[in-house]
């Protein structure tokens, strides 16, 4: 398999391209429990629907004292308005909420971007002015992959609608081979390759309940290439740390897209040989070779291992959540050390870890992280792949 290859990669420390990491937490609101769970309005839908559009009622309300002639009552009363004109803007209220809901999706990028921006051999410093230039690079594709999480995120709480629009979204992308170009930065670009294929994989798994029969015809062999193209960059970079677990989580994903029973034992092969390398502290050796970041990178690693693990559940010995606890517990630690955005394996290890809101959504992972993490549990617990 390609996965004995990829693990016969030196002990050294690792020499690929930096793991995505998001920018300076400024001014953020109080931690909020892990153990919390995301709220929907009364009617079902998710306040993530209309997310980056000016609410519907909003629009409809300025319509209304606006248009038409009033009377001494209130100007926002909508005992002023004529029937016409409150009927129309109904109207237009709903059809402008139906294309809201599902706009065309952005132009596809196949070849992959990106800027290496780590100057030193443990991948420790980075240059600050490369790391900007990287996250520009991928500023387009990172706001399409953080539209398709929140999209799934709302159908998972109720929304249809918006199900099938990130559906759509998925396919448009899937039929002209989205990330299955060439790397244009090396290994930077390979590692977002699997950074970018797990977003993709979780957001189809998420709503993967509406896809109609034409919309799996499409999806499940693009996402078979993708894990193939992830398979290839794995084999070339020849390493055993936390890149080689987001490889993971695609194959892992993928395999319950396509029922490809090949790519889930080489999921959980991975993560068995991860919970094998566990040091006595509980740390994983090749994240601890990271310097001054040893202890963000453990944390980094656990995030994938923890997805393969929910999704294996009880199916496949040595990978399972209870058996990565000591890495957690190792994390946890030396909290003092690292920051939220490492932490965000908490919701999947059932580890009540109060954490700021803004770290509890991570499109690299598929959306809000609760949501996530209990559909996926509920998938392992229903069937195996």
């Amino acid at each position: 398999m390609q996965y004995a290859t990829a693990m016969r990669g030196s002990a050294a420390p690792p020499q690929a391209a930096a793991e995505p990491e998001p920018g300076p937490l400024r001014a953020l609101p109080p931690r909020v429990s892990t153990s919390r769970r995301l709220s929907r309005s009364r009617s079902g839908r998710s306040e993530l629907h209309h997310a980056g559009n000016a609410p519907c009622w909003l629009w409809w309300l300025t319509t209304m004292v606006r248009g038409g002639r009033t009377t001494k009552r209130a100007a926002f009363s909508y005992r002023s308005r004529p029937p016409a004109t409150m009927l129309a803007a109904a109207l237009m209220c709903a059809t402008g909420r139906a294309f809201a809901a599902c706009s065309a999706p952005p132009p596809v990028i196949v070849d992959i971007p990106g800027v290496a921006y780590y100057t030193d051999a443990r991948r420790s410093a980075r240059d600050q002015t490369l790391f900007q230039l990287n996250r520009e690079a991928l500023e387009p594709l990172d706001r399409y992959l953080s539209r398709i999480a929140r999209m799934s995120d709302a159908f998972v709480q109720g929304d249809g609608e918006t199900g099938r629009c990130t559906l759509a979204w998925l396919t448009t992308w899937a039929k002209e081979g989205a990330l299955l170009g060439e790397p244009t930065a090396g290994a930077q670009a390979r590692s977002q390759r699997r950074w970018s294929g797990a977003a993709m994989t979780l957001s189809a798994l998420k709503v993967w309940d509406a896809a109609s029969k034409g919309d799996r015809a499409v999806l499940r062999p693009y996402v078979s290439r993708l894990a193939q193209a992830v398979q290839r960059d794995a084999t070339l970079d020849k390493l055993r740390n936390n890149l080689l677990y987001w490889a993971g989580l695609v194959y892992m994903a993928t395999s319950w897209l396509t029922g490809d029973a090949q790519l889930r034992d080489q999921a959980v092969a991975i993560c068995r040989d991860a919970i094998a390398s566990l040091t006595p502290a509980g740390s994983l050796p090749l994240e601890d070779l990271r310097g001054d970041r040893a202890i963000d990178y453990n944390g980094f690693a656990l995030f994938p291992l923890s997805v393969i693990a929910t999704l294996n559940g009880t199916h496949g010995p040595g990978c399972s959540l209870a058996e990565l606890r000591p890495l957690a517990a190792y994390v946890l630690a030396h909290r003092d050390g690292t920051s939220d955005p490492f932490l965000r394996w908490a919701p999947f290890m059932g580890m009540d870890v109060a954490l700021r809101p803004e770290a509890l959504f991570y499109s690299y992972g598929g959306g809000s992280l609760h949501l996530v993490a209990e559909k996926l549990a509920a998938l392992a617990r229903a069937r195996s792949p």
